[in-house]
């Protein structure tokens, strides 16, 4: 009997700045995660309230239209989506006050950040819903510890 795996989990990447926004959906693909990209919180909203299976919310936060627009949309995004996976980024250094702001369970990654790190807060779920990457030939070869 065929064994049926999964399909990678989906990211929703929250980006405003293009250029961060194009280097991090291509870093998610090449890993292996399909990738969803929103440049604004409302496209974000719009993505979150729509049918898409997304379950990694991977944002900046501060967007340009809101200075802490990242961490009103995680909030947003729990509550639409009560088990997703949050992950902030920002170039601001992380104080007690702003992890105060956090989600519950999300991770943080200081900009600019490599894609070791990005993978790393990734795997620290495990396998996101039931997706296990080993049986990904491409995913597997791009992990942070994988030697060539």
């Amino acid at each position: 009997m065929p064994t049926t795996s999964r399909s990678p989990p989906t990211v929703l990447l929250v980006e405003d700045e293009l250029l961060v926004l194009m280097l991090a959906e291509s870093m998610l693909m090449e890993a292996g995660y399909d990738t969803l990209t929103a440049s604004s919180l409302s496209e974000a909203i719009t993505l979150l309230r729509s049918n898409a299976d997304i379950d990694v919310l991977f944002t900046d936060i501060g967007l340009k239209a809101a200075v802490d627009g990242g961490l009103t949309l995680a909030r947003k995004a729990v509550r639409l989506r009560p088990s997703i996976h949050v992950i902030y980024a920002s170039a601001r250094p992380l104080t007690d006050g702003l992890r105060r702001r956090f989600v519950e369970g999300s991770r943080f990654l200081a900009k600019p950040y490599r894609k070791a790190q990005v993978l790393s807060a990734l795997e620290q779920w495990g396998d996101v819903d039931g997706y296990d990457d080993s049986k990904d030939e491409a995913a597997r070869d791009l992990r942070p510890d994988h030697r060539i």
